[in-house]
């Protein structure tokens, strides 16, 4: 496989039969080094995830997913674990065929492939890939358990003996065979995000311990019922078994001993350990056995309300262990702060060395946010927090139930990441992976809602919103990187998009009868909200249109989102004389008529999109205004005022998000600030330090990577450090203090960093800033910091 990637490395894999439920097998690429090792490294990839082992240390788990047809390749210097003499090299892999009626959000489930080779110090090729490499078929898996989650493969139940580590650094023993060189049905790409930050984190503490039994009554989850004749054929149901768990003090004799602790085990014992922080990666541990057990590990980010398992999904990996010491690490990742350890059987055990080894993008720290409020300081680490866990090679919407790169989420994602981690690659490769798409393969060209993920059928509906979401994202990832050239590469796929979604165009002029619209989890969704044309959804799309046209230059694409702008525009306003916008309308005749249903969300995502114009400004009683006014105070999660009984909530999925940065384009920053801690501050209250998917306690997901945005309008909007425009190479620095007495930060940028703080005590106002001389910096105040008198002012900007 002659390439810029290898030179001898072949596609190999286990064996030629791919249909399996589970492959679950090993390679060995054993070399010899001398003492020159420091610049050994190895190219790996493959399908569907792989970990490398160098002497039995875990090196890399991968590759960076992609999109179907390609593979990213990972390039790693591995120096520092070679030694002299023989080096044992061991390559784990996990392949799945196509369980659950083929669809997974998180990989494609293609066939299995390995591809690898390692390259010494003078370029030579130590080991590759090939038809002799021997590989293991790894029986310690078992291949039918239960799901994961709904849109994850299956979970992890274990035979631990002596079998289940031996194979990575001990002889290649007699049960490896030679692998099979299979055809090659992708394309190779580079991996040009940043390596995943893997790092032993083992300060858990142990917080309970006590019996347990199996008590309560459990019903199949939905995906349960879904697979219900799957299910009744496994071989014993962990969820199941962890559903019907109910907590006792009991006849426990634990005490500590070094990196652990040691206990009796007479029939069911439980452990609970606190790691006081959420982490992804893979939850580790070591147990010493005197007869055979089984061990049930629970990885949960959060509690239920009354303390106990938080089980919504699969959370759990089962262990049968034989008598003796082991290690064990979990293959796939799991987003933990608390871990329950389930002991079932009759033993005296130790436990010891319980770690989780990270595997999440490495904060660089580069780029921050502080100021004089505490709280807020809190808020925003827990939005920082939410966006490393969720971001990884793509953007997720959260890190374990899906592991899923929707788009939407991935707008206020990239914005997170821009600003805060000074970083757009991964940004890059998530929107090349959907632009790689063919667009055949999808109704009217749009895009895969979620990618790379696997569903079974094409074509099929699209959330026809979310592929207007990556339009917008497009123009702005233009903007924050200058990256021209990837959009040009793809721009026959963007065209499809654009001209597939035009054929929907009815004789209204508007998009009508469009697929799937999401608008926000609420009855904002409804058909009869939607259909047969969607307001917000004309608006979003006119707006990405429009925004994507500006930053590419195309004119007539412009005219037409100008054109779609101006009848939509007109439309509400004749059709609808009550101080507010129909979600959905009807064209009949040559005339629009107000479906009569109404939702906050429509309301925020229209306005977002700048049908109206931006600001509050204009004749204070021109309808404009008023329905402007009435979504600022009648709306939202805190009103001013109480909204018309016949307006549908919104969520914070995702319509209070879109709302927050409405209210910025409305100017109103300081209802934005207090909304935010109205939402935020009683999640910070619930343990994993992170933001939710949604504001109820029963939230499945409270992680999830879209509310990553709070942290850009604390930088952005109270701070005023704006992220820079790469193409027209500019900086506008707008703060708003909003009672904050001070308030500093930095942002990474191409040309070097830029640093904003100010002081607003006393009425006296001061701001400072140090940005590099390639950008052209602007200063916008806001009232009731540009009223103040001249002396009390102080600007003070310096180029670099």
């Amino acid at each position: 496989m002659c390439n810029e990637f290898f030179s001898k490395a072949k596609a190999i894999f286990v064996q030629d039969d791919t249909k399996e439920f589970v492959v679950s097998c090993g390679y060995r690429a054993d070399f010899n080094a001398d003492k020159n090792n420091a610049d050994v490294k190895v190219k790996i990839t493959g399908r569907s995830f792989y970990r490398l082992y160098i002497n039995g240390e875990i090196v890399m788990h991968g590759p960076a997913r992609t999109a179907k047809g390609y593979l990213r390749v990972d390039e790693i210097d591995i120096g520092k674990y070679v030694r002299s003499g023989n080096n044992a090299v061991a390559i784990e892999q996990i392949s799945y065929g196509k369980p659950f009626g083929g669809y997974s959000n998180d990989i494609t489930l293609e066939d299995g492939v390995i591809i690898f080779e390692i390259f010494g110090a003078d370029g030579s090729t130590l080991a590759f890939s090939s038809e002799n490499t021997p590989c293991i078929m790894l029986k310690n898996r078992h291949k039918k358990t239960d799901r994961k989650s709904h849109c994850r493969e299956v979970c992890e139940v274990w035979d631990v003996d002596e079998n289940y580590f031996e194979w990575r650094c001990g002889e290649v023993f007699s049960d490896f065979n030679s692998s099979t060189e299979i055809a090659a049905d992708f394309k190779l790409l580079p991996r040009e995000m940043l390596y995943p930050d893997m790092k032993y984190v083992q300060d858990a503490n142990l917080a309970e311990f006590g019996t347990f039994n199996y008590e309560r009554e459990y019903e199949l989850r939905f995906h349960e019922r879904v697979a219900e004749d799957y299910y009744k054929t496994l071989d014993g149901h962990l969820l199941k078994d962890l559903g019907s768990i109910c907590e006792h003090a009991g006849d426990i004799k634990l005490d500590y001993i070094q990196n652990g602790v040691s206990l009796n085990v007479k029939e069911n014992a439980y452990l609970m350990y606190d790691f006081r922080e959420s982490h992804v990666g893979f939850v580790g541990l070591t147990v010493k056995t005197d007869k055979d057990i089984r061990i049930d590990i629970v990885a949960t980010e959060l509690m239920d309300t009354d303390g106990t398992n938080f089980l919504d999904f699969n959370t759990g990996t089962r262990l049968y262990i034989k008598a003796g010491e082991y290690s064990f690490v979990h293959f796939e990742p799991a987003l933990a702060r608390y871990i329950r350890l389930y002991i079932t059987g009759e033993a005296n055990v130790s436990i010891t060395n319980l770690n989780i080894l990270t595997y999440s993008y490495p904060d660089l720290r580069e780029g921050y946010f502080m100021c004089s409020d505490d709280d807020v300081n809190r808020l925003y680490n827990a939005a920082r927090k939410t966006l490393i866990l969720n971001t990884l090679d793509i953007f997720m919407d959260c890190p374990d139930r899906e592991r899923g790169g929707w788009l939407c989420d991935s707008f206020w994602t990239a914005r997170a990441a821009a600003l805060m981690l000074g970083d757009t690659k991964v940004e890059k490769a998530f929107i090349e992976n959907f632009l790689l798409t063919d667009a055949s393969l999808y109704k009217y060209g749009f895009f895969p809602s979620v990618y790379p993920n696997s569903s079974p059928g094409y074509p099929c509906d699209e959330i026809s919103t979310w592929s207007f979401w990556l339009l917008a994202e497009i123009a702005e990832y233009v903007k924050r990187s200058g990256d021209f050239e990837l959009v040009k590469k793809h721009k026959a796929r963007i065209d499809a998009f654009i001209d597939g979604a035009l054929t929907l165009k009815g004789e209204s002029g508007l998009l009508e009868n469009l697929p799937i619209v999401f608008i926000d989890w609420s009855q904002s969704n409804n058909p009869a909200n939607t259909r047969p044309i969607s307001v917000p959804a004309n608006a979003l799309f006119a707006y990405a249109l429009r925004e994507y046209a500006a930053v590419m230059g195309d004119t007539v694409r412009a005219e037409i989102a100008e054109a779609m702008t101006a009848v939509l525009k007109e439309a509400v306003s004749v059709c609808n004389e009550k101080d507010r916008l129909p979600d959905s309308l009807t064209y009949a005749d040559g005339k629009f008529t107000d479906n009569g249903v109404y939702s906050e969300a429509a309301h925020f995502t229209t306005l977002w999109s700048e049908l109206m114009g931006t600001g509050v400004c204009g004749e204070l009683r021109s309808r404009t205004n008023t329905v402007k006014l009435n979504v600022i105070d009648k709306m939202g999660p805190a009103p001013k005022y109480r909204a018309h009984p016949n307006i549908g909530k919104s969520g914070l999925f995702i319509g209070d998000c879109v709302r927050f940065d409405m209210l910025v384009k409305l100017g109103r920053i300081e209802t934005m600030f207090d909304e935010l801690k109205a939402i935020f501050y009683p999640q910070l209250q619930e343990g994993p330090g992170t933001l939710w998917e949604n504001e109820v306690i029963e939230a499945t997901s409270r992680c999830h990577g879209f509310n990553a945005h709070v942290g850009v309008h604390l930088t952005r909007d109270i701070l005023g450090l704006n992220p820079v425009d790469e193409v027209n190479k500019t900086l506008v620095i707008t703060p708003h203090p909003a009672n904050l007495r001070w308030a500093r930060g930095v942002e990474k940028t191409k040309a070097g960093c830029i640093s904003v703080s100010f002081v607003s005590v006393n009425g006296r106002f001061e701001l400072k800033a140090v940005v590099p001389s390639c950008y052209k910096c602007s200063v916008e105040l806001p009232p009731y910091i540009a009223g103040l008198s001249e002396d009390n002012i102080k600007i003070d900007v310096r180029y670099v």
